[in-house]
């Protein structure tokens, strides 16, 4: 039953659905082979609070769950003009070339 945040580092207490994520974690394919004896239930849900769950997820991590860190989606940067004259210049040459069609 889960009942507290799964980072260890948090004392935040599971209370609502709405707030937080819940992970139900199924292990690997080499653990499900195991014996049911010695895992008992493969299914185990966790939750991480609402602060939690905005930095890390839980995953499977080898024999036991494990918390990594979210991985921020980077904006690439606009590309570079090798044109030296800079961007604003550009805009006035298609503008002007626009008038002229």
């Amino acid at each position: 039953m889960v009942s507290k945040c799964a980072n260890p580092e948090c004392s935040a207490k599971f209370l609502y659905l709405h707030q937080g994520k819940i992970y139900l974690l199924t292990p690997p394919r080499e653990l499900e082979n195991m014996s049911e004896h010695e895992w008992g239930l493969l299914e185990e849900r966790f939750w991480l609070c609402d602060q939690c769950c905005k930095t890390l997820k839980v995953v499977w991590g080898g024999k036991q769950p494990e918390l990594v860190p979210l991985v921020e989606v980077a904006t690439p940067p606009p590309p570079a003009s090798d044109d030296p004259r800079g961007e604003e210049d550009l805009e006035k040459r298609a503008v002007s070339a626009m008038a002229d069609v």
